[in-house]
């Protein structure tokens, strides 16, 4: 197959060539805020990540709620990323998160889930024992998520 006119050639035999990765688990939400370019994934080749894994995100919620539960899971120091938070969290709702990150000098693609973990916290509170209360409804958890 002939390549047009004009079109730059480069001569690949031998090589793996796609058109992209897409790391599918990461945990880059609290990264995004300090190194929006993501250059590490980039140079590995990946072009779209996802964030909001395992239940975690930073969709909805107070910056102090959502330091506790990235680096209780993550291992992360808390200070340093309360600050990081508490300097950057200007949103509200899932589709003010969408326009802040739409606001950073992304590097890959990214796709964002809204963590139920998440969710669950901003509908109950994060130091809300389970046995304390019943269970949010889905109803009010729902609702969190149409804004």
């Amino acid at each position: 197959m002939a390549a047009p006119e004009g079109t730059e050639v480069i001569e690949a035999s031998g090589c793996w060539v796609t058109p992209g990765f897409i790391d599918l688990h990461t945990h880059y939400d609290a990264e995004l805020e300090a190194q929006p370019e993501l250059s590490e994934s980039l140079r590995h080749g990946v072009t779209t990540c996802l964030i909001g894994s395992c239940g975690l995100s930073l969709v909805m919620g107070e910056p102090a709620d959502m330091a506790d539960m990235f680096c209780r899971v993550e291992g992360i120091p808390r200070d340093m990323v309360l600050p990081l938070l508490e300097d950057r969290v200007d949103w509200t709702s899932p589709s003010g998160y969408v326009d802040h990150l739409s606001s950073l000098p992304l590097g890959p693609n990214l796709v964002n889930m809204v963590g139920h973990s998440t969710i669950r916290a901003h509908v109950m509170g994060l130091r809300q024992k389970r046995r304390q209360r019943p269970p949010p409804p889905i109803r009010c958890m729902s609702e969190a998520t149409t804004t």
